[in-house]
């Protein structure tokens, strides 16, 4: 059977990874895979942390769950090529902020129970990254009331997180992206040139600034 090529992209919240999946599902006719990020637990999250950490993280995970199972069904009958704005693995960058060491150490064993069910991995990453001032001003700008009540510290323990993270992951070759100095959105020779690092993507981790 043909192998599947399967980019997941990442990032702080706020970076812009919903935006270039699109785009880039479009400029490939690719699968196009959106994280669902309704969560009802959320909310009372951001206003209290330290009661609905665990709540939120597990509700989050499951949801995630769900959606690369059947993404593990489809993926039979749809294209060869899928562009998703997320990383499944990308719950436990926000679990190691988020949970207490007893509520992450349960977390885990949860977390390694419904991975293995997981075959389909992806084949290539794109990191998203930029100034942190930036994605400050864009959250204080969100339709969402939460979102725009983010403490600055948090931000930073996020932001702190995905790098420690994507420094040590070696699952899939990495393209780590400077959206602050790179336009890919609006100027079409940065997309070219952002697509072609992609293609060429092969191992370890690659910077695009």
């Amino acid at each position: 059977m043909e192998k599947i090529e399967y980019i997941a992209i990442e990032g702080v919240m706020g970076v812009g990874k919903t935006s270039l999946a699109t785009k880039l599902a479009n400029y490939w006719r690719a699968t196009l895979i959106l994280e669902k990020t309704e969560n009802p637990f959320l909310p009372l999250f951001y206003e209290n942390p330290r009661s609905y950490a665990f709540q939120t993280q597990l509700f989050f995970l499951l949801t995630r769950y769900q959606q690369q199972i059947k993404l593990n069904q489809l993926s039979l009958f749809e294209s060869k090529k899928i562009v998703s704005d997320y990383l499944f693995e990308k719950d436990k960058i926000y679990a190691s902020v988020n949970l207490s060491e007893s509520e992450y150490y349960l977390y885990e064993q949860i977390f390694q129970l419904l991975e293995k069910n997981l075959n389909l991995k992806p084949t290539k990453i794109i990191f998203l990254q930029t100034n942190l001032e930036i994605l400050w001003e864009r959250l204080k700008k969100s339709e969402q009331k939460y979102e725009r009540n983010i403490e600055w510290e948090y931000l930073v323990a996020i932001n702190n997180s995905y790098n420690q993270f994507f420094f040590h992951y070696q699952r899939a070759p990495v393209l780590i992206v400077n959206t602050e100095n790179y336009n890919y959105l609006e100027n079409r020779k940065a997309f070219k040139n952002l697509v072609m690092a992609v293609e060429n993507l092969k191992e370890g981790r690659k910077f695009l600034v």
